[in-house]
């Protein structure tokens, strides 16, 4: 079984579902009405940012799915967007919930069929790298070999590493040992106009769930693992965390390194305050009559941090919630407010 094909049937545990592409977009698509069928044709595919997409229905929720927020008991938040009125509106979703909660025209909509926001990783093997990887770390030196995130399958788990040309494969430490790894996958990720990323050190004492940390994969009993990055060796080195493992781990020298947590940090989503952004990009829906429409999150009175949808004519977050679009003017958007160089 290939390196794709793997994938998809560890995301099929709870329930199965048919794979089809459509304009270079992952979707999943169960059983269901045309109106489903139809709703993939409908979806406007948003500057560049399709890869990073997948389709989900009924508050069905992807096991790589980035959160955006979380609900005011600490209930994970997840990005989706959703075929609406003519136009693909951002929001948010979560198991329990019964679709994509947006807001439009003043109230809350429920839309059973949606997409959910995922990292976008490319197959790779024998230490290539696919165009588009996100560059996450270096060897050692002044000028050291750019390192790059991947992720292979190991033991019943799918784990994080690190590639780069030169390696045999994707090196992930496990059992006290580097172990490389073929096929692998390498991550895609920001800047532009790809998934807008960040770091957040994990001396801060725990894993920021609500700020959208990266999941790069799981253990052999379905733990989530993220990706993090490691100061070791006068190096950065992309590797594996999760609460309980003690740090990042990585692979080095042969061995498995596991580096404390106060040299180490985690991949998350890049939020910035309206300030800071002069350009918009990572368009994630569009309004009717065309206007992009990026993502959003902000704080409501009752405790809990949403995602929701941003523009420019907008100017605020629109978020679904009790019934009623709630327009908040203090607000995150998801953008590295970096532009394509000319």
């Amino acid at each position: 079984m290939g390196f794709p094909a793997r994938i998809a049937a560890a995301r099929s545990q709870i329930r199965k579902k048919f794979r089809i592409a459509v304009q270079g977009t992952r979707w999943r698509l169960s059983w269901a009405p045309v109106l489903l069928a139809l709703l993939g044709v409908l979806i406007v595919n948003p500057a560049k940012a399709q890869g990073n997409w997948v389709y989900e229905s009924g508050g069905a929720v992807p096991s790589d799915a980035i959160s955006g927020g979380m609900e005011p008991d600490g209930t994970p938040l997840y990005i989706c967007r959703a075929f609406f009125q003519g136009g693909v509106h951002p929001g948010r979703v979560r198991p329990g919930l019964t679709g994509c909660n947006i807001g439009w025209g003043t109230l809350e909509y429920d839309v059973p069929f949606y997409q959910v926001l995922v990292p976008l990783w490319a197959s790779a093997a024998n230490g290539n790298i696919p165009p588009g990887a996100y560059s996450y770390g270096f060897e050692a030196g002044f000028f050291g070999p750019a390192l790059y995130p991947c992720r292979g399958y190991l033991n019943g788990g799918l784990h994080p590493g690190k590639v780069r040309p030169g390696f045999i494969g994707c090196n992930i430490g496990w059992g006290g040992k580097e172990v490389p790894v073929n096929p692998y996958e390498v991550l895609i990720a920001g800047p532009y106009f790809h998934l807008p990323v960040d770091n957040w050190p994990l001396a801060a004492g725990s894993l920021p769930v609500q700020y959208g940390p990266v999941v790069g994969g799981f253990e052999a009993d379905g733990q989530p693992l993220y990706v993090c990055l490691a100061g070791f060796n006068n190096g950065n080195h992309p590797g594996k965390f999760r609460p309980g493992l003690g740090g990042c781990n990585i692979g080095w020298g042969g061995a498995e390194q596991s580096v404390p947590t106060d040299q180490s940090s985690v991949m998350i989503l890049n939020w910035m305050r309206p300030t800071q952004v002069s350009f918009l990009s990572f368009q994630a829906g569009n309004e009717a009559n065309g206007d992009g429409l990026s993502i959003c999150r902000a704080n409501v009175n009752d405790g809990g941090l949403y995602p929701g949808k941003y523009s420019w004519s907008l100017n605020a977050c629109s978020i679904g919630l009790n019934g009623a679009e709630v327009l908040s003017h203090d607000f995150l958007i998801l953008t590295d407010n970096t532009q394509i160089p000319h």
